[in-house]
């Protein structure tokens, strides 16, 4: 299996032209749906997960020009081990051509995170450096406080790390005083905590989608934009690309909707986009789903 992955990727970076032509199709289609957001909504697209991936940042940038996203908001796994040649991949950052906000998560090292932050338009939020203003948001987050790669760390075997992390970043947040729009975490039970204090609450980690909302906190967590890396391509059918674009109220910075975007992993040329309303992400509603297969 691991001999045919190179020839899988040449394929798949030949066919990457058709595959964003297919993404620019199916975004007119849903910008067209009935269910718009604010004609002047903050648009962001979330991503997460890359793990080294060489097609999430050109997707990225794609769906950046197409939905006039101002910035891209990254809950981290940049990377696969946190090493020095894995830093080369900071240097796409810079081609999203807007503001790019990062935190740590636990395959990211702070080499990584440091050469992130060398890049002009990139933003490294991390738990005792405050808040950030991006886009006209308050932006918060901190990464998480595992580094997987090392198992001499024993991290492996601690999952409370995240939501230990996640409660101590609470505790700051009250007495700081500061009320932010977003907070930007990597691991989902880190998320918990923040349930109260924060209206919208970014993660990742988990290589699947999820919403949840209590307490006024609604928690996205995002997909893959990576295909999960290594790991995604070493499964039939490979593991698919995850990213999503949310629409937020200029006025209140409150979320209207999110647009997920799902693209079909190493080899494929299937994509949807998938509408959620708030109501929708909460279950009230129905959903609008847009599909174009594989020409």
């Amino acid at each position: 299996m691991l001999r045919q992955i190179p020839g899988k990727i040449r394929r798949y970076r030949a066919q990457l032209v058709e595959l964003l032509e297919t993404g620019t199709t199916v975004y007119r289609t849903v910008a067209q749906l009935p269910e718009a957001p604010p004609p002047d909504a903050i648009r962001v697209v979330h991503m997460s997960d890359v793990h080294l991936s060489p097609f999430a940042f050109p997707l990225a940038q794609a769906l950046v020009e197409q939905s006039g996203a101002e910035a891209v908001l990254d809950t981290g796994d940049l990377v696969d081990w946190g090493t020095p040649p894995e830093r080369v991949l900071a240097r796409q950052i810079p081609s999203l051509g807007v503001p790019y906000v990062y935190i740590e998560g636990n395959h990211d090292s702070d080499g990584i995170a440091a050469a992130v932050a060398r890049q002009a338009n990139a933003v490294v939020l991390t738990a005792h450096g405050g808040p950030r203003e991006v886009a006209g948001l308050t932006l918060v987050g901190f990464g998480d406080p595992r580094f997987t790669p090392d198992k001499r760390t024993g991290d492996d075997h601690h999952p409370q790390l995240p939501r230990e992390a996640g409660e101590a970043f609470a505790d700051r947040l009250r007495t700081s005083g500061v009320r932010p729009d977003i907070a930007l975490v990597h691991a989902p039970r880190a998320a918990r905590p923040l349930a109260g204090l924060v209206p919208l609450v970014l993660a990742g980690d988990t290589h699947r989608r999820r919403a949840r909302h209590e307490h006024g906190t609604t928690t996205l967590v995002q997909g893959s934009t990576g295909g999960s890396g290594l790991r995604g391509v070493q499964v039939d059918p490979p593991a698919p690309i995850s990213l999503s674009v949310l629409h937020l109220d200029r006025t209140t910075r409150t979320l209207w909707g999110v647009d997920e975007v799902t693209l079909d992993g190493l080899g494929g040329l299937g994509m949807s986009v998938v509408r959620r309303p708030l109501a929708a992400l909460l279950g009230d509603a129905t959903p609008s789903r847009v599909e174009v297969a594989a020409r």
